[in-house]
């Protein structure tokens, strides 16, 4: 007799996230649920990078476009086309990723009654916010946390975070082992002893730094949020007492939080401090070689990868006290 395709067929989980870059963080981990008999699709914001994702993975993927702002007439139409995928598709489990997928996707699902909702907190933009936006990114939280049959955090001081502002109840959210979204290749990539001298010197080269400067390192986007402006208040405060010294800021500006424009014109003008912009991740262990000691001096995290990929590059680590940061 010929089989039942609807017992036969894999069952099908569906990964949400606002942004393609999401996706990133689950490299190996999509091969490793095929390998365990499920099918995987994603969700994401179109782009070249959903695109990447697709063909590295070798998984379906479906465009739609999210905000990471408040945009109530955009996430409503976000939420009507996941609600047509999620409906066409069927899924067994829809599994959202940070907050504006997290909610829409967790609404959508909860709408069809998918069996199996999980919601993964990767960190919260509330506490930087103020006023009624900060209100609504809670309320927002809250909804996707009840809305969800099972919460996952990144780190488990978020998750002691999220039970003390009753975000969600104890009971429901969980930290896989000691966290992290998806770790660091301590053996592979990120293994200094796989890095010679001379990869610290082409770097230093290609940036103009001298072999015998102490390189102050940041990776990350270059933001409000993350602690740059302060990071180039104590940068002033140093520079002059210590001539060798140098800033080396990996990473993006974005227009969401912009920097001073002080700050911005500051930072392009000192010789000193090198901007490289935004680096593929392959390319990030070359860069660590070229510091002597990292810094993140970030006001909110869910479990930040760079220290971890710079403590595994043997490099000491400067952060904040903050959830998040304290796993690292």
């Amino acid at each position: 007799m010929p089989k039942n395709n609807r017992f036969s067929e894999k069952p099908l989980l569906v990964h949400i996230t606002t942004v393609p870059i999401t996706l990133a963080f689950l490299s190996g981990q999509v091969s490793f649920m095929k390998s365990r008999g499920l099918r995987i699709h994603a969700i994401s914001s179109p782009g070249s990078l959903l695109e990447k994702f697709s063909a590295q993975e070798k998984i379906q993927v479906h465009p739609v476009k999210m905000s990471r702002k408040i945009t109530p007439f955009d996430d409503l139409q976000a939420l009507f086309r996941i609600l047509c995928l999620l409906r066409k598709l069927k899924p067994k489990i829809v599994h959202s990723h940070t907050p504006k997928a997290g909610l829409l996707g967790m609404i959508a699902a909860r709408l069809l009654n998918v069996p199996v909702r999980i919601y993964h907190i990767h960190g919260f933009p509330f506490m930087t916010s103020k006023g009624m936006k900060r209100s609504l990114l809670i309320s927002s939280e809250k909804l996707s946390c009840k809305f969800s049959n099972q919460v996952f955090c990144v780190s488990r001081s978020i998750r002691e975070f999220a039970i003390s502002k009753r975000i969600c109840q104890a009971k429901k959210i969980k930290t896989l082992l000691n966290g992290s979204i998806n770790g660091v290749d301590a053996i592979g990539a990120f293994d200094p002893s796989k890095l010679d001298l001379v990869h610290k010197q082409k770097i230093r080269k290609s940036l103009g730094i001298p072999m015998e400067a102490i390189v102050v390192g940041f990776v990350g986007r270059l933001v409000k949020d993350k602690g740059i402006e302060e990071l180039f208040c104590a940068w002033k405060a140093l520079k002059d007492g210590i001539h060798n010294l140098r800033l080396l800021l990996i990473g993006p500006f974005e227009p969401n939080d912009p920097l001073k424009k002080d700050t911005m014109i500051s930072l392009h003008r000192d010789s000193r401090i090198h901007l490289v912009g935004f680096v593929q991740k392959e390319e990030l262990p070359s860069y660590y070689s070229a510091m002597d000691f990292f810094v993140l001096p970030s006001y909110r995290e869910g479990f930040p990868v760079t220290p971890l990929e710079a403590g595994a590059m043997e490099l000491p680590v400067v952060g904040t006290n903050i959830p998040g940061c304290v796993d690292a």
